[in-house]
């Protein structure tokens, strides 16, 4: 079984995955952003990068998801990570279409891919004998905490000053992200609004959240 981490840009989702997996002392698995070449083009041009930036996700998540599902077969543990596919249509590439960064031909070539890749991902998790269901947590802190965090970490490419429409962007993300979660039903599902895995008490407190949200819907790690 993935543990996935789902949030809005700037969230913390790595850094709270690194958090949970020494807590638990399950493996972690990272979504690269350094070495994505596609990256700092959608931020510059997003219409004309967006398509790709999503195939490019799509290829890399389902490969990555693959990888997580043999561990957790060979090592027999749960891998938490810091993100998946399953959420990239609903958010990302439908707010791309909506505003016209992505065409119709684009965004159904792209659903059909994700189709594809979803079913390939469940016959996969099967033939490795994984857990049939997955577990999502959903952080969402507020959306001021969320562009303090993107300002403090750093990469060029996502700073907003004297860019009202990025800015914008992020905003349209974290609302859709909120939508998302009311209706999301693939898997078992968890929201976690206030955290601080930075301090011992922090990520005490977090634990201790999710242990009560996880008794909640019956589900153990």
């Amino acid at each position: 079984m993935a543990i996935i981490l789902a949030a809005p840009i700037g969230a913390g989702k790595s850094t709270v995955t690194t958090a949970l997996s020494e807590m638990t002392g399950l493996p972690a698995a990272y979504e690269s952003v350094s070495d994505n070449p596609v990256l700092p083009l959608y931020y510059k041009d997003r219409k004309r990068y967006g398509f790709h930036l999503q195939m490019y996700f799509l290829e890399r998540r389902v490969n990555d998801m693959q990888a997580m599902y043999t561990v957790e077969t060979d090592a027999h543990q749960h891998v938490i990570s810091d993100r998946s596919i399953i959420e990239d249509k609903a958010i990302f590439a439908t707010q791309l279409h909506d505003t016209g960064m992505m065409n119709n031909v684009e965004f159904d070539i792209y659903t059909k891919n994700l189709e594809t890749d979803l079913k390939l991902l469940d016959s996969y998790k099967n033939l490795t004998n994984g857990t049939k269901e997955d577990l999502l947590i959903f952080l969402n802190p507020s959306f001021e905490r969320t562009l303090k965090q993107i300002v403090e970490r750093g990469r060029e490419f996502e700073q907003f000053d004297n860019n009202p429409e990025l800015k914008d962007y992020y905003q349209d993300i974290y609302n859709r992200y909120t939508d998302w979660y009311k209706e999301y039903h693939r898997t078992p599902k968890i929201e976690i609004k206030d955290y601080d895995v930075m301090t011992s008490k922090g990520r005490q407190d977090f634990y201790n959240q999710l242990q009560t949200k996880l008794k909640e819907i019956n589900f153990k790690l």
